[in-house]
């Protein structure tokens, strides 16, 4: 057995059938053999990392993405890793770690879609799009740079043009990297996909909850919460730090929203695939840190976390993480808690009404933000009455 790491930084349309598209930022895909884990670990360890440190640099602006992350993969496991552009998810699943193990296999694209009648991912494009800003001029990774934008050229020594991949006056050089760049590529998981994983900044969602519901778990991720992209060209006056609200992460969606609704829906409902949130951003004020997502990510490959009911939500579990505890006794964090939820109904009814219902959801979508909603009003009530 292998370790997959399943990463998604962004969603492109490609087509209409049983495949379900589920090439996200957002979402990141654990794989994992449950009972197996916990029994393997003691004896056979795949991958240890300790300590990996990750800076980006402009001007005299450095940039921490991997701050000293620890983790092991053990035998039999299946990890995820996600993170929107700039968060290590590349420096992770591509490293080499000295050649020391064999079994490391990669399945590493912007796009990929989900089989919904056998679970089996599929990667969609033959290449990478990376960003050039990792790779110094003259790093060797670059000869498998096929297409670029948004750098300079310039001559070498012996007069040959080579691209200035860390230009200073444009830290968003992009470029399109052959798939023969990762020895350990593989464009296909045969095995059936077990849990999704929405990737939200949504202040009042502790850092990690799991949904029960299939209506509540789609429509979360119609609803999805999260910051704007490094690489996106906002018009003037937008503050790239406001949260969006971007269903499944795509913005390029060719088709009726109800479509993705119904494909996610299904792989819960008729596929029994977990569905969990992940908050990434703060909690309440605090600051979520990587070791935490991590701590819960790996609890729930390997089966040891224990999820109860999120107080009065009947349909949504939490894993309590230390620091991050829900106090429900405070009237200003249900209020708050009430009214983003309130925010993903009514970005719900909008869509009944623009473009002519062309992105509208169906009532059972509605239905389950609205009982999110009815428990956290009457937890509201019974403290104004204590």
């Amino acid at each position: 057995m292998g370790f997959y790491a399943y990463v998604i930084v962004k969603k492109k349309p490609y087509m209409n059938c049983k495949w379900c598209d589920l090439s996200l930022f957002i979402i990141i895909i654990i794989k994992y053999k449950k009972g197996l884990v916990s029994y393997m670990s003691r004896y056979e360890k795949l991958l240890e990392v300790r300590k990996l440190h990750k800076y980006y640099s402009k001007d005299v602006v450095s940039t921490k993405a991997l701050n000293g992350i620890s983790f092991d993969v053990l035998k039999g496991e299946y990890l995820g890793i996600m993170g929107a552009s700039g968060s290590g998810k590349s420096t992770l699943t591509h490293a080499t770690h000295n050649n020391k193990y064999e079994e490391i296999q990669v399945l590493h694209d912007d796009a990929f879609i989900i089989n919904t009648e056998t679970g089996a991912s599929i990667a969609m494009e033959p290449t990478y799009f990376d960003k050039t800003a990792d790779y110094p001029t003259g790093c060797p990774d670059n000869k498998y740079l096929l297409t670029a934008q948004n750098c300079s050229a310039t001559r070498d020594s012996e007069g040959k043009v080579v691209l200035v991949t860390e230009d200073i006056r444009n830290g968003n050089g992009r470029a399109i990297k052959s798939k023969l760049w990762s020895p350990n590529r593989v464009d296909k998981i045969n095995d059936p996909v077990n849990a999704i994983f929405w990737i939200m900044k949504d202040p009042t969602i502790p850092p990690i909850v799991k949904i029960k519901g299939a209506s509540l778990a789609s429509v979360m991720g119609a609803t999805l919460a999260t910051k704007r992209s490094s690489a996106e060209r906002l018009a003037p006056g937008v503050d790239p730090n406001r949260l969006v609200v971007e269903p499944y992460a795509n913005p390029f969606r060719t088709y009726p929203l109800v479509n993705d609704y119904k494909k996610f829906r299904k792989l819960v409902k008729e596929r029994n695939v977990d569905c969990y949130i992940i908050n990434t951003g703060d909690f309440m004020g605090k600051d979520i840190k990587p070791a935490t997502t991590i701590s819960a990510i790996e609890q729930v490959v390997e089966g040891t976390g224990e999820f109860k009911q999120w107080g009065p939500f009947t349909d949504i579990e939490v894993l309590e993480m230390e620091g991050y505890v829900s106090d429900f006794n405070d009237m200003n964090y249900v209020e708050t808690l009430k009214a983003r939820m309130t925010d993903r109904l009514n970005f719900v009814f909008e869509k009944d009404v623009e473009d002519g219902g062309y992105n509208a959801l169906p009532t059972q979508a509605k239905e389950a933000l609205a009982k999110v909603i009815g428990e956290a009003h009457n937890l509201e009530v019974e403290n104004s009455n204590n």
